[in-house]
């Protein structure tokens, strides 16, 4: 949903803005626009608004300076829009503020939101160093990554005077670097990156294509691609199919296996199967997700070490769940652990005779 309200917004932004520039303004492209941004916005947040938000400050920015003046009315105007789009999250947020108050709105709007982006947001749980999505680059926007990266570098002078390929690579590099510069990071957000990766990828094959039908007449090797040029492509859709249906077969249940939190969550039926109480310690995000997924139920939450060891010592037999990356000392007993990713999750009960939790 994120990435359908971020590709509409901008994709109608750019043609409203083209509009601008020959027979005025068209009011189709700006509530399309209002549209895009209203379902990013009530996807994620303030991150819905930021990701467009800073494309379409890119490019104005590159518009003013190309023009040597500011057109406040090109500000103004999807501001204008934007507020109307937010009228729905206003909505949403008046209502959950009648139902938890002035802490709801702070986890939502600044906890959740801009703690993504600061590292205070500790319950993210996707946290990744700066460079994280350069070393994904490689397996980004497959198959088409290489054409993006090289398309990216043939037009990289003709950028200015293009506005067409100047959009949608600030598209690709302001997004980029919003996304790089939030310290929760998941690959499934590059994918609101993908249509201007798409379009560029385009543009380059398009002039891959050209050079070739330029050569056929003096390369034999060109003259062959072209002449066989359906059945190439024919070819490529099929070897690219393939190659996704194996990895879906082969690599994607491998990465499960070590990324999954069934694991986890088959432990912790086995325990209350055996009428033990399990509750989750300062879950983050993905171990509440995942608990709910996996187990169809919510579990119970213990936010501070009060409320933990209340619940350890209510009842003989009762564990929590909790995230660490060094082993829980006493007075917590480790009753087992499992370990998704690179993380470790601990079993923990009360040991005999211990007093509370400290700090």
């Amino acid at each position: 949903m994120l990435a359908l309200g971020v590709t509409t917004a901008l994709l109608a932004f750019f043609h409203a803005s083209n509009r601008l520039r020959g027979d005025g303004l068209s009011t189709g492209p700006w509530l399309l626009f209002t549209l895009g941004i209203t379902l990013a916005t009530l996807s994620k947040g303030v991150l819905g608004l930021a990701m467009p938000g800073v494309v379409i400050f890119a490019w104005l920015v590159c518009e003013s300076l190309q023009n040597k003046r500011i057109a406040i009315a090109h500000w103004l105007r999807p501001a204008m829009f934007t507020l109307v789009a937010l009228i729905p999250l206003l909505v949403w947020l008046c209502f959950l503020y009648g139902q938890g108050g002035t802490q709801s709105l702070k986890d939502v709007l600044w906890t959740n939101s801009v703690g993504r982006f600061s590292g205070s947001f500790e319950e993210a749980g996707h946290y990744e160093p700066a460079y994280y999505y350069l070393t994904k680059l490689l397996e980004a926007f497959l198959p088409w990554n290489i054409l993006v990266y090289l398309g990216l570098w043939h037009f990289r002078k003709q950028l200015m005077a293009n506005r067409y390929l100047l959009f949608f690579a600030l598209w690709l590099g302001a997004q980029f670097l919003l996304l790089s510069l939030a310290s929760s990071k998941r690959m499934v957000y590059l994918m609101s990156l993908a249509p201007a990766a798409a379009v560029i990828a385009a543009e380059y094959a398009f002039v891959l294509g050209e050079r070739l039908q330029a050569r056929s007449g003096r390369s034999f090797f060109a003259a062959s691609i072209v002449r066989n040029g359906k059945a190439l492509m024919a070819a490529g859709v099929v070897l690219v199919v393939a190659s996704y249906l194996s990895a879906a077969l082969w690599l994607a249940p491998q990465a499960d296996r070590q990324l999954s939190f069934l694991p986890l969550t088959d432990k912790v039926h086995t325990l209350q199967v055996q009428g033990r109480q399990v509750a989750l310690f300062q879950p983050s995000e993905r171990l509440a997700g995942a608990s709910v997924f996996y187990s169809q139920s919510l579990m119970k939450t213990l936010n501070s070490n009060a409320e933990l060891t209340g619940f350890l010592t209510s009842a003989d037999g009762n564990v929590a769940v909790m995230e660490s990356m060094q082993p829980p000392e006493p007075p917590l007993q480790i009753v087992d652990s499992v370990k998704v990713g690179d993380r470790v999750y601990y079993f923990v009960s009360q040991a005999p005779g211990a007093g509370a939790v400290s700090n």
